[in-house]
C-alpha cells in the first residue's frame, strides 16, 4: 500500500500556477505507482476546480463521495469560525477500482482551522 500525503500550495494571488503545477506533479506521481494507493491531505482544491477534476478522472475518486456511509457534504474548511465550515478542500482519495468505500466522515482537530477527514475502505485483492 503507497499511502501519498499532499499539501499543495494554496491557489491564491500570485500562486495559482505553483498550486497548478504541484496538482499535476501529484497526479503524475499518484499515475506512476503501481499496486494499492491513497492519495490523503489538503488540496486546497475542490470539485469547482479543473485541475482536482482533471485528478480525479485519471482513476480516483474521492471517499467523500464514494462512500456508503458517509456526512454531506463533508465539508473542512474553516473549521475555526462560528460560523460550520464552507469548502471541502482535504480529501482522502482512492483508486476508482480496487477499493471499497465504507464510510467516510469529517472529524474536528483541535488546534487547526481545518476538520480532518476519516474513511474506512476495504482494497479487493487483484486478480
Amino acid at each position: 500500500m503507497t499511502v501519498t500525503a499532499v499539501h499543495p500550495v494554496a491557489p491564491v494571488a500570485d500562486r495559482e500556477h505553483r498550486w497548478r503545477e504541484e496538482l499535476g506533479l501529484i497526479q503524475a506521481t499518484l499515475g506512476g505507482t503501481s499496486g494499492p494507493q491513497l492519495a490523503a491531505g489538503d488540496f486546497n482544491a475542490s470539485r469547482d476546480h479543473g485541475p482536482f477534476r482533471a485528478l480525479l478522472r485519471s482513476g480516483f475518486v474521492d471517499c467523500a463521495d464514494a462512500a456508503r456511509r458517509r456526512s454531506w457534504p463533508g465539508f473542512t474548511w474553516p473549521a475555526d469560525r462560528r460560523y460550520p465550515p464552507l469548502m471541502r478542500l482535504d480529501h482522502v482519495l482512492a483508486p476508482r477500482d480496487g477499493a471499497i468505500v465504507h464510510e467516510a466522515r469529517t472529524i474536528r482537530v483541535p488546534g487547526s482551522d481545518h476538520e480532518g477527514v476519516l474513511a474506512v475502505l476495504e482494497f479487493r485483492s487483484p486478480g
